[in-house]
């Protein structure tokens, strides 16, 4: 990262670089789990600053989207922060969705939005493709989300991607399977936050 300093520097001279605050960050995560941790104590962190939660005894009164959008406006008013909400039954199809609508978005992923949302989008937006695989994919003709999902495992294409990828490309036909539900523990109600 100190390279990328030294590079942004040399082109931008009059720059004025300001140092991070670790603890300062950490305050206002804890602040934000404060606030979520009082609509729901069903909690799993996923780093510093991303937890799923589990609202399905909210959703008895509240829809998931409301919830979300209390959240949303709480953590706002204590905190002056905001949040980018992935709605959806599992943690895998909320997390995809909370990296669609940033910053400060609520967005839905349910089932049977999956080809309408998901499917069209760049094979680079997959969760866990990076760079790399995103190339090797697109030189094979998986330019979307959805050429990954309709790709069948006994074709040649997918023999090819699999010498190039490696085991990462079952874990990326797994993923496109969990979202369908057709393998993943279904979990109801989660935002990733």
């Amino acid at each position: 990262m100190v390279c990328h300093f030294f590079f942004i520097k040399k082109l931008v001279p009059d720059i004025i670089i300001i140092p991070s605050d670790f603890s300062f960050y950490q305050k206002k995560a804890n602040e934000v789990f404060k606030i979520i941790m009082s609509f729901s104590n069903i909690i799993e962190f996923a780093s510093i600053d991303e937890c799923y939660v589990d609202v399905t005894k909210l959703t008895i009164k509240y829809k998931p989207i409301n919830i979300a959008i209390m959240i949303s406006n709480q953590i706002k008013k204590e905190t002056g922060l905001s949040v980018s909400v992935g709605i959806s039954t599992n943690i895998l199809l909320s997390k995809i969705a909370s990296s669609l609508n940033k910053p400060n978005g609520i967005t839905t992923l349910y089932k049977h939005e999956i080809s309408n949302k998901l499917w069209p989008l760049p094979i680079n937006k997959m969760y866990m493709i990076g760079k790399s695989s995103s190339t090797k994919f697109i030189n094979n003709g998986i330019n979307t989300i959805g050429d990954l999902a309709k790709l069948n495992i006994n074709s040649q294409k997918y023999s090819i991607l699999k010498k190039m990828i490696g085991i990462n490309l079952d874990k990326q036909i797994f993923l496109q399977m969990a979202m369908e539900e057709r393998i993943l523990i279904e979990k109801i109600n989660y935002l990733n936050l």
